[in-house]
């Protein structure tokens, strides 16, 4: 169990870097992820409840000595965190409550940085939502060997067309060589997500 927990963490904080082109790797690396959230949820909440807070505050610890800190007038660092990794585990029916994304984006504005980081987050969560279809062993594809691929496709192209109210979770920022640094991770509801899969099932 603490091993599990230990490479779910390792996830966590991995997509602080600039957002990158979609590629197969990064659609296996969400897979993955998404298989040890399965596995996390599967556990009980008191013991979920009692991980995330221990995880929560060594990240909270560890981010602030390398200078981040919390956008003005949000939550404290650890309790953004701890909001975070809750929404991120909550699976109902084997599909998450919430898809969770995270981004960041370097600016020498701080309000472009805030936006840039912002807007790619919200653009991740098609990704993540293709990722769950993609790892997901009750869905039909029509019989045809390339009709997943292709569901994959519509369900990014009517995310991006559609998702526009996402729940901010996480926003922390700090100054780089004279630049701003934003990281925000948002949330979108797993039903909304359901949505745009039912309406690329039916195109």
């Amino acid at each position: 169990m603490k091993q599990l927990f230990a490479a779910i963490c390792l996830t966590v904080f991995a997509g602080i870097a600039s957002a990158q082109i979609y590629t197969d790797n990064q659609l296996t690396a969400r897979m993955a992820e998404i298989e040890q959230n399965k596995k996390m949820a599967q556990l009980t909440q008191k013991v979920i409840d009692k991980k995330v807070l221990n995880d929560a505050k060594k990240q909270a610890k560890r981010l602030k000595k390398e200078g981040w800190k919390e956008s003005p007038g949000s939550l404290p660092m650890e309790k953004q965190l701890t909001n975070m990794l809750l929404k991120r585990y909550e699976r109902v029916n084997d599909f998450p409550v919430y898809i969770v994304t995270e981004s960041s984006y370097k600016a020498d504005d701080q309000r472009a940085a805030r936006r840039g980081a912002k807007a790619t987050a919200d653009a991740e969560i098609g990704e993540q939502i293709a990722a769950e279809v993609a790892t997901s062993t009750g869905l039909e594809y029509n019989g045809a060997a390339d009709h997943k691929d292709v569901l994959l496709d519509k369900i990014r192209r009517i995310s991006k067309a559609s998702i526009r109210n996402t729940e901010t979770v996480l926003e922390i920022y700090r100054e780089v060589n004279g630049m701003y640094e934003y990281h925000i991770g948002v949330a979108y509801s797993g039903s909304s997500a359901k949505n745009i899969i039912e309406k690329a099932q039916n195109e």
